[in-house]
Protein backbone atom coordinates (compact mmCIF):
# COMPACT_ATOMS: atom_id res chain seq x y z
CA UNK A 1 0.00 0.00 0.00
CA UNK A 2 1.37 3.42 -0.97
CA UNK A 3 0.59 6.17 1.55
CA UNK A 4 0.68 9.77 0.32
CA UNK A 5 -0.57 11.46 3.48
CA UNK A 6 -1.51 10.23 6.94
CA UNK A 7 -3.64 12.57 9.05
CA UNK A 8 -2.25 13.22 12.52
CA UNK A 9 1.37 12.32 11.67
CA UNK A 10 4.37 13.94 9.98
CA UNK A 11 4.86 10.96 7.67
CA UNK A 12 5.74 12.23 4.19
CA UNK A 13 5.15 9.39 1.75
CA UNK A 14 6.24 5.83 1.00
CA UNK A 15 5.27 2.18 1.37
CA UNK A 16 3.77 0.97 4.65
CA UNK A 17 2.84 -2.33 6.22
CA UNK A 18 -0.91 -2.59 6.85
CA UNK A 19 -3.40 -5.03 8.29
CA UNK A 20 -7.18 -5.40 8.46
CA UNK A 21 -8.33 -5.65 12.07
CA UNK A 22 -11.66 -5.48 13.88
CA UNK A 23 -11.26 -1.71 14.01
CA UNK A 24 -10.56 -1.40 10.28
CA UNK A 25 -7.33 -0.88 8.35
CA UNK A 26 -4.27 -0.35 10.58
CA UNK A 27 -1.24 1.35 8.99
CA UNK A 28 2.21 0.83 10.54
CA UNK A 29 4.68 3.63 9.77
CA UNK A 30 8.21 2.50 8.84
CA UNK A 31 11.18 3.30 11.07
CA UNK A 32 9.24 5.83 13.13
CA UNK A 33 11.29 6.84 16.15
CA UNK A 34 10.20 8.80 19.25
CA UNK A 35 10.92 12.51 19.13
CA UNK A 36 14.11 13.39 20.98
CA UNK A 37 13.69 17.18 21.18
CA UNK A 38 10.64 19.40 21.77
CA UNK A 39 9.24 21.09 18.65
CA UNK A 40 9.75 24.67 19.91
CA UNK A 41 13.56 24.47 19.60
CA UNK A 42 14.65 26.65 16.62
CA UNK A 43 15.86 25.11 13.38
CA UNK A 44 18.20 26.49 10.73
CA UNK A 45 17.47 25.43 7.17
CA UNK A 46 20.02 23.31 5.29
CA UNK A 47 19.45 25.01 1.94
CA UNK A 48 18.14 21.69 0.57
CA UNK A 49 14.33 21.63 0.58
CA UNK A 50 13.78 17.87 0.57
CA UNK A 51 16.20 17.44 3.44
CA UNK A 52 14.51 20.22 5.40
CA UNK A 53 11.11 18.59 4.81
CA UNK A 54 12.27 15.41 6.52
CA UNK A 55 14.01 17.27 9.35
CA UNK A 56 10.96 19.34 10.20
CA UNK A 57 12.44 22.59 8.92
CA UNK A 58 16.20 22.19 9.29
CA UNK A 59 18.88 21.30 11.81
CA UNK A 60 18.38 22.12 15.48
CA UNK A 61 20.97 24.43 17.06
CA UNK A 62 23.06 22.65 19.68
CA UNK A 63 22.57 19.18 18.18
CA UNK A 64 25.25 16.66 17.19
CA UNK A 65 25.26 15.05 13.75
CA UNK A 66 27.10 12.00 12.48
CA UNK A 67 27.62 12.03 8.70
CA UNK A 68 28.49 8.56 7.40
CA UNK A 69 30.29 8.65 4.05
CA UNK A 70 32.04 6.35 1.61
CA UNK A 71 35.26 6.90 -0.33
CA UNK A 72 33.77 8.54 -3.41
CA UNK A 73 30.64 10.35 -2.25
CA UNK A 74 30.50 14.10 -2.81
CA UNK A 75 29.51 14.80 0.76
CA UNK A 76 31.31 18.16 0.81
CA UNK A 77 28.68 19.63 -1.49
CA UNK A 78 25.88 18.75 0.92
CA UNK A 79 27.81 19.89 4.00
CA UNK A 80 28.81 23.08 2.18
CA UNK A 81 25.14 23.97 1.77
CA UNK A 82 24.38 23.19 5.43
CA UNK A 83 27.35 25.20 6.70
CA UNK A 84 26.66 28.21 4.49
CA UNK A 85 23.05 28.42 5.68
CA UNK A 86 24.18 28.40 9.31
CA UNK A 87 26.70 31.18 8.67
CA UNK A 88 24.05 33.24 6.84
CA UNK A 89 21.74 32.71 9.84
CA UNK A 90 24.35 34.32 12.12
CA UNK A 91 26.20 31.35 13.60
CA UNK A 92 29.99 31.32 13.83
CA UNK A 93 32.02 28.47 12.33
CA UNK A 94 34.94 26.55 13.85
CA UNK A 95 36.25 24.56 10.89
CA UNK A 96 38.63 21.66 11.44
CA UNK A 97 40.40 21.12 8.13
CA UNK A 98 40.60 17.55 6.82
CA UNK A 99 43.54 16.09 4.82
CA UNK A 100 41.67 16.73 1.56
CA UNK A 101 40.43 20.25 2.38
CA UNK A 102 42.50 23.44 2.15
CA UNK A 103 41.57 26.92 3.32
CA UNK A 104 41.72 27.92 -0.33
CA UNK A 105 39.00 25.37 -1.16
CA UNK A 106 36.67 26.95 1.38
CA UNK A 107 37.56 30.41 0.12
CA UNK A 108 36.60 29.33 -3.42
CA UNK A 109 33.28 27.93 -2.18
CA UNK A 110 32.43 31.18 -0.38
CA UNK A 111 33.25 33.15 -3.54
CA UNK A 112 30.99 30.87 -5.61
CA UNK A 113 28.12 31.73 -3.26
CA UNK A 114 28.80 35.46 -3.48
CA UNK A 115 30.49 35.86 -0.08
CA UNK A 116 33.96 36.84 1.10
CA UNK A 117 35.63 34.36 3.44
CA UNK A 118 38.15 36.99 4.49
CA UNK A 119 35.36 39.39 5.50
CA UNK A 120 33.70 36.74 7.68
CA UNK A 121 37.07 35.88 9.25
CA UNK A 122 37.93 39.52 10.00
CA UNK A 123 34.57 39.85 11.76
CA UNK A 124 35.44 36.88 13.99
CA UNK A 125 32.83 34.64 12.33
CA UNK A 126 35.07 31.77 11.20
CA UNK A 127 38.29 30.14 12.44
CA UNK A 128 40.24 27.18 11.06
CA UNK A 129 41.89 24.37 13.00
CA UNK A 130 44.88 23.25 10.92
CA UNK A 131 46.47 19.96 11.93
CA UNK A 132 48.87 19.74 8.98
CA UNK A 133 51.92 21.82 8.12
CA UNK A 134 50.51 23.25 4.92
CA UNK A 135 50.75 26.73 3.41
CA UNK A 136 47.91 29.11 4.23
CA UNK A 137 47.02 32.39 2.47
CA UNK A 138 48.87 35.12 4.36
CA UNK A 139 45.76 37.26 4.87
CA UNK A 140 44.03 34.35 6.65
CA UNK A 141 46.93 33.43 8.95
CA UNK A 142 45.48 35.35 11.97
CA UNK A 143 42.46 33.07 11.89
CA UNK A 144 44.35 29.75 11.84
CA UNK A 145 44.64 27.62 14.99
CA UNK A 146 47.73 25.44 14.62
CA UNK A 147 47.01 22.05 16.19
CA UNK A 148 49.20 19.16 15.16
CA UNK A 149 47.81 16.83 17.89
CA UNK A 150 44.44 15.65 16.61
CA UNK A 151 41.28 14.84 18.60
CA UNK A 152 42.44 16.07 21.99
CA UNK A 153 40.31 18.10 24.39
CA UNK A 154 43.51 20.00 25.32
CA UNK A 155 43.03 21.64 21.94
CA UNK A 156 40.17 23.57 23.51
CA UNK A 157 42.72 25.72 25.35
CA UNK A 158 44.21 26.82 22.01
CA UNK A 159 40.74 27.48 20.64
CA UNK A 160 39.71 29.56 23.65
CA UNK A 161 42.90 31.65 23.49
CA UNK A 162 42.29 32.43 19.83
CA UNK A 163 38.52 32.90 19.77
CA UNK A 164 37.25 33.60 23.33
CA UNK A 165 34.50 31.17 22.36
CA UNK A 166 33.20 30.62 25.92
CA UNK A 167 32.76 34.31 26.63
CA UNK A 168 31.13 34.89 23.26
CA UNK A 169 28.70 32.01 23.78
CA UNK A 170 27.82 33.37 27.23
CA UNK A 171 27.11 36.69 25.51
CA UNK A 172 24.56 34.94 23.28
CA UNK A 173 26.51 33.91 20.18
CA UNK A 174 25.88 30.56 18.47
CA UNK A 175 28.65 28.34 17.10
CA UNK A 176 28.97 25.18 15.04
CA UNK A 177 31.97 23.00 14.23
CA UNK A 178 33.00 20.03 12.12
CA UNK A 179 35.67 17.33 12.37
CA UNK A 180 36.65 14.02 10.79
CA UNK A 181 36.55 11.04 13.16
CA UNK A 182 38.85 8.90 11.01
CA UNK A 183 41.56 11.56 11.09
CA UNK A 184 41.48 11.44 14.88
CA UNK A 185 41.88 7.66 14.86
CA UNK A 186 44.77 7.84 12.37
CA UNK A 187 46.66 10.48 14.36
CA UNK A 188 46.08 9.07 17.81
CA UNK A 189 44.52 5.68 18.46
CA UNK A 190 41.10 4.10 18.82
CA UNK A 191 41.46 4.02 22.61
CA UNK A 192 42.46 7.68 22.80
CA UNK A 193 39.44 8.66 20.72
CA UNK A 194 37.19 6.51 22.92
CA UNK A 195 38.57 8.33 25.97
CA UNK A 196 38.15 11.81 24.47
CA UNK A 197 34.77 11.57 22.72
CA UNK A 198 32.54 11.54 25.86
CA UNK A 199 34.30 14.61 27.27
CA UNK A 200 34.19 16.36 23.93
CA UNK A 201 30.47 15.70 23.46
CA UNK A 202 29.79 16.83 27.02
CA UNK A 203 31.64 20.08 26.35
CA UNK A 204 29.74 20.68 23.11
CA UNK A 205 26.39 20.06 24.80
CA UNK A 206 27.27 22.31 27.75
CA UNK A 207 28.19 25.18 25.41
CA UNK A 208 25.30 24.57 23.01
CA UNK A 209 27.61 24.04 20.03
CA UNK A 210 26.20 22.32 16.94
CA UNK A 211 28.65 19.68 15.67
CA UNK A 212 29.01 17.68 12.46
CA UNK A 213 31.26 14.60 12.60
CA UNK A 214 32.15 12.93 9.31
CA UNK A 215 33.07 9.26 9.44
CA UNK A 216 33.84 6.43 7.03
CA UNK A 217 31.93 3.66 8.79
CA UNK A 218 33.71 0.79 6.98
CA UNK A 219 37.03 2.06 8.33
CA UNK A 220 35.78 2.60 11.87
CA UNK A 221 35.71 0.12 14.71
CA UNK A 222 32.24 -1.24 15.57
CA UNK A 223 32.52 -0.22 19.22
CA UNK A 224 33.35 3.37 18.35
CA UNK A 225 30.60 3.51 15.71
CA UNK A 226 28.05 2.27 18.25
CA UNK A 227 29.04 5.04 20.67
CA UNK A 228 28.87 7.68 17.95
CA UNK A 229 25.44 6.55 16.74
CA UNK A 230 24.06 6.45 20.26
CA UNK A 231 25.43 9.89 21.16
CA UNK A 232 24.36 11.62 17.93
CA UNK A 233 21.09 13.51 17.75
CA UNK A 234 21.01 12.94 14.00
CA UNK A 235 22.64 10.61 11.46
CA UNK A 236 22.93 11.25 7.73
CA UNK A 237 24.32 8.57 5.43
CA UNK A 238 25.82 9.43 2.04
CA UNK A 239 26.95 6.68 -0.34
CA UNK A 240 27.50 5.95 -4.02
CA UNK A 241 25.94 3.18 -6.10
CA UNK A 242 25.88 4.59 -9.65
CA UNK A 243 24.05 7.56 -8.09
CA UNK A 244 24.88 9.66 -5.04
CA UNK A 245 22.43 8.71 -2.28
CA UNK A 246 21.49 10.58 0.90
CA UNK A 247 19.37 9.19 3.74
CA UNK A 248 18.43 10.51 7.15
CA UNK A 249 18.81 7.54 9.51
CA UNK A 250 18.18 9.39 12.78
CA UNK A 251 16.86 12.86 13.56
CA UNK A 252 15.76 14.94 16.57
CA UNK A 253 12.17 14.99 15.28
CA UNK A 254 12.09 11.19 15.11
CA UNK A 255 11.86 10.90 11.31
CA UNK A 256 13.86 8.45 9.22
CA UNK A 257 13.78 9.25 5.50
CA UNK A 258 13.84 7.02 2.49
CA UNK A 259 16.91 7.32 0.18
CA UNK A 260 17.25 10.50 -1.85
CA UNK A 261 19.41 11.15 -4.91
CA UNK A 262 21.89 14.02 -4.74
CA UNK A 263 22.29 16.00 -7.93
CA UNK A 264 25.26 18.36 -7.82
CA UNK A 265 26.81 20.93 -10.11
CA UNK A 266 30.21 22.39 -9.28
CA UNK A 267 29.00 24.58 -6.42
CA UNK A 268 25.30 23.90 -5.93
CA UNK A 269 23.47 20.89 -4.57
CA UNK A 270 19.92 19.74 -5.20
CA UNK A 271 18.64 16.70 -3.31
CA UNK A 272 15.59 14.96 -4.74
CA UNK A 273 13.66 11.86 -3.77
CA UNK A 274 14.07 8.68 -5.78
Amino acid sequence: MEVKKLRGSDFVDGSCVWDITEKGITVILPKKLPKALPPHIPYIQTGIKKLDDYLGGGIVSGSRWLVNIDEISRYKMLLGSIFMERIKAGENFLCRLSPSTLVRDIEDYFSSQGYSLLEFARNGRIYFIEQYKRPVPEELMPFIIRAYDSMDVDLFTLIEEKTNIVGRIQAGEKWFLNYDLNVGIAYRSKQRVLDVIPELFSLERHLGITSFVTCHSERTDNELMAIMKKSADGIIEIWTDDYQYVQVMKSPNGVVSKPMIMEATDYSTVVTLL
